[in-house]
C-alpha cells in the first residue's frame, strides 16, 4: 500500500482503497539480483516460452476475431430475414383490406367489373403498394383476373408463378373456415423470386353472402425481388450491398436463402456484412503490448540483472472495464467501492452515481443480512456465493440476473469485501419460458399435455383443499374416432382433433385448463366449479361438438363425445383418485351408449 493510503484514517477506509486497487492494476513485482551467468543459462528457454506464448496469443486472437465474425454474420442474417417477413406481412396486410370484403365477394361471384377490378386489384395496386402481379382464383381454381405490372394480362399467366401457390391457396381457404388468414410464401415468376400472398376472399362478420360448404376464391398478391424492395429490406436490417445471388456468381459472406413453400430454394440474398474484426482487434494492442514490453523487461533483465518492471505491466483495469458483464467490488456494508464499465453499460449509472452507494440500488433483492451470509460463508472457506436476484436499471426497468460473489482479502489473508460479476439473463429466461411452453403444449391441438397436467393438476388439489373451494374434472372421449381415421385417413384425423380443440377452448372460461390426455381422449381441469357447474359445462360442450360442422374436405359434422364428471371431495382426496373416478364415469357413458354424460362419486 502507498504511504498515503497506509495512513488513511479508519478500517473501512483503508478496506475500500484496497478493493479499488484490487480491480485497478497490479502490484509491482518485486526486485530480483541473480548470477549474471544464471541469468544467460536460463535466456534460451525464456526465449522459446515467450515465442511459443506469443504464437499462442496470435491463434487465440485470431480464433476470436473469427468466431466474433461468424456471430456477427448470424446475427446479420437473422436481422435480415426479419425485415423480409416484414414484406411478407405488408403483403398480407394489404391482402386483409381486400379479401375480406362484402364487395370483393360480390365482385367475384359474378359481376367481375374492369373498372373495379382494375381500381382494387391492377393499376391502383401497382401504383400505390408496388403490386406488380394480382390474380384472382375461382372457387374451382379457375383464374378468374390476372394483372402484369398494372396491366390486364391473359389467365395462363397465372401458369408462370411457381413453387407451391397451391399450398398457398389450401391454407387460407383452410383458415378462413374459422378465420381469415392470408398465407405467404416466396415463389417464382418466370426468373424472378417474388413475395407471394394469397387470401380467401370472405365477407365480411355476419354477411350471408358465400355459403359456408363452398371453396373460397382468393386473391393472389406478389411484389418481386426488385431493387425498390432490396433496398427496404436492406434499411431496415442495415445489411448495406444487399442483392439476389446470381446462378454463377460467388456469394458473399452474409447469404439468406430463398426458400418456398415446397421447401425448395428458389434463390438467395447476398451481402457483405460489418465485421466487427478491426473493432475488435484495436482494442487489443495495448493488451499485446504490455506482454511485449513484459518481454522486452525479460530480456534486459537476464542481459542486465533484473531491473524494475512495475511500470512495465498495464492495469488489470484495460481487460476489466472492457468485458461486458457487471463487476463491481464491495466492502462489508455493501457499499460499492468500485466497478468496470460493463456495470455503466448494463445499468445506466455514471461511475460517480454509484460510488459509496448501497448494492441495494442496482440489487434491490439484495439485502444486507445476505451480504453478511455471504461473507460468513466465505471466513467458513467457500470460494463464491451464486445468486439469482432482480437488477434494477437506471430508468427503472427490472430483469433477471445472476450474480456470483466472491472474497477480497487483504495483505493477511482476512476477507475484507467482495467482487460481484453480474450477468443479465433475461434472455436466458425467456428461453426457458419458450422450452417450457414446448414441453407442456401439445403442438397438433394446442392443448396441454399431459406432463403440464401431471405437475398441475395436484397442486391445484392441494389449493382447493387448503382453500375449501370447489373443483372438478371432465374426461371427453371421442365417440367412434377410429372409423373417422380408417374412413377419412390420419391427417383427416388430426384436422378433427385441432378443431375439436379450438370448440372446447371456446367453450371453457380463461381459467379452465384443456388437457390433450392421449389420442381422441380430452381432460378438463375447472377450477372454482362443483358438480353442478361441471355438469352444466359438459352438456355445453357434448352440444357444441354434435352441432359443430367441421368444415374440412369433405365436410364433416355429427361428432359426438362421451363425457365423465366427477369432483373434488374435501377430504383425503388425491388428483389419482379423481383421475380414476372420472375414467370410470366415461367408461360407463361408452358402455350405456355412448353421446352421454356420466357423474361418479
Amino acid at each position: 500500500m502507498p504511504d498515503e493510503e497506509a495512513n488513511s484514517a479508519g478500517n473501512l477506509n483503508k478496506d475500500r482503497t484496497f478493493l479499488a486497487e484490487s480491480m485497478t492494476g497490479w502490484a509491482p513485482l518485486d526486485q530480483a539480483a541473480v548470477q549474471s551467468s544464471r541469468m544467460r543459462a536460463l535466456l534460451a528457454p525464456v526465449i522459446v516460452i515467450l515465442a511459443l506464448g506469443f504464437a499462442v496469443l496470435v491463434l487465440a486472437i485470431g480464433y476470436f476475431v473469427h468466431v466474433q465474425d461468424q456471430t456477427e454474420i448470424q446475427k446479420s442474417e437473422a436481422i435480415t430475414r426479419t425485415s423480409l417477413d416484414v414484406e411478407k406481412q405488408q403483403i398480407s396486410d394489404i391482402l386483409d383490406s381486400y379479401a375480406w370484403w362484402d364487395e370483393a365477394v360480390d365482385q367475384v361471384r359474378g359481376k367481375l367489373d374492369p373498372k373495379w377490378l382494375d381500381d382494387n386489384v391492377g393499376s391502383y395496386q401497382t401504383q400505390s403498394h408496388d403490386i406488380t402481379a394480382s390474380f384472382i382464383v375461382g372457387s374451382s381454381d379457375q383464374t378468374l383476373v390476372a394483372f402484369i405490372d398494372g396491366k390486364s394480362v391473359n389467365a395462363t399467366a397465372l401458369g408462370s408463378l411457381k413453387g407451391g401457390l397451391d399450398l398457398l391457396i389450401k391454407w387460407t381457404r383452410l383458415s378462413s373456415q374459422i378465420e381469415p388468414a392470408a398465407a405467404t410464401g416466396i415463389l417464382m415468376l418466370g426468373n424472378q423470386p417474388m413475395v407471394v400472398g394469397a387470401e380467401a376472399i370472405t365477407p365480411e362478420l355476419g354477411s350471408p353472402l358465400w355459403p359456408a360448404d363452398k371453396p373460397r376464391c382468393v386473391l393472389i398478391f406478389g411484389r418481386p425481388f426488385d431493387r425498390a424492395l432490396l433496398d427496404r429490406v436492406s434499411n431496415r436490417a442495415g445489411a448495406t450491398g444487399l442483392r439476389v445471388l446470381g446462378e454463377r456468381e460467388a456469394p458473399l459472406l452474409a447469404t439468406l436463402p430463398l426458400v418456398n413453400p415446397n421447401g425448395t430454394t428458389v434463390a438467395s440474398l447476398t451481402w457483405p456484412p460489418d465485421l466487427p474484426a478491426l473493432r475488435l482487434i484495436w482494442p487489443l494492442i495495448p493488451f499485446i503490448g504490455a506482454l511485449l514490453a513484459i518481454a522486452l523487461g525479460l530480456l534486459w533483465w537476464f542481459l542486465h540483472r533484473l531491473r524494475a518492471v512495475g511500470d512495465t505491466l498495464h492495469r488489470q483495469a484495460i481487460v476489466i472495464h472492457q468485458i461486458q458483464d457487471a463487476i463491481f467490488g464491495a466492502d462489508f456494508d455493501g457499499a460499492i467501492a468500485n466497478w468496470n464499465a460493463g456495470v455503466a453499460r448494463m445499468f445506466g449509472f455514471s461511475r460517480e452515481q454509484v460510488i459509496g452507494q448501497p448494492l441495494s440500488l442496482i440489487y434491490p433483492d439484495l439485502s444486507p443480512q445476505m451480504l453478511a451470509d455471504g461473507v460468513e460463508a466465505f471466513r467458513a472457506g467457500k470460494e463464491s456465493v451464486e445468486l439469482q436476484v432482480s437488477a434494477r436499471r437506471k430508468s427503472g426497468d427490472v430483469f433477471p440476473a445472476h450474480l456470483s460473489l466472491f472474497p477480497v482479502k487483504g495483505d493477511h489473508g482476512e476477507v475484507v469485501g467482495t467482487i460481484g460479476y453480474g450477468l443479465d439473463i433475461s434472455k436466458q429466461k425467456q428461453l426457458e419460458a419458450k422450452l417450457e411452453e414446448l414441453a407442456t403444449v401439445d403442438e397438433l391441438t394446442g392443448a396441454y399435455n399431459r406432463r403440464y397436467l401431471q405437475t398441475h393438476a395436484p397442486v391445484e388439489v392441494q389449493r382447493a383443499q387448503r382453500f375449501k373451494r370447489p373443483l372438478s374434472f371432465l374426461f371427453l372421449d371421442l365417440d367412434h374416432f377410429k372409423r373417422v381415421n380408417d374412413r377419412f385417413g390420419h391427417p383427416f384425423g388430426d384436422l378433427v382433433l385441432a378443431m375439436f380443440s379450438t370448440v372446447c377452448r371456446r367453450a371453457l372460461r380463461p381459467s379452465d385448463v384443456l388437457v390433450r390426455y392421449g389420442g381422441e381422449e380430452f381432460l378438463v381441469m375447472l377450477p372454482e366449479a362443483g358438480l353442478d357447474q361441471a355438469l352444466a359445462v359438459a352438456r355445453r360442450l357434448a352440444s357444441d361438438v354434435k352441432q359443430t360442422r367441421f368444415s374440412l374436405d369433405p365436410p364433416f359434422q355429427g361428432l359426438t363425445v362421451s363425457i365423465g364428471v366427477s369432483e373434488l371431495r374435501q377430504s383425503g382426496d388425491s388428483f389419482e383418485a379423481i383421475l380414476e373416478r372420472v375414467d370410470r364415469a366415461t367408461y360407463r357413458a361408452k358402455q350405456l351408449g355412448r353421446d352421454r354424460i356420466e357423474t361418479e362419486f
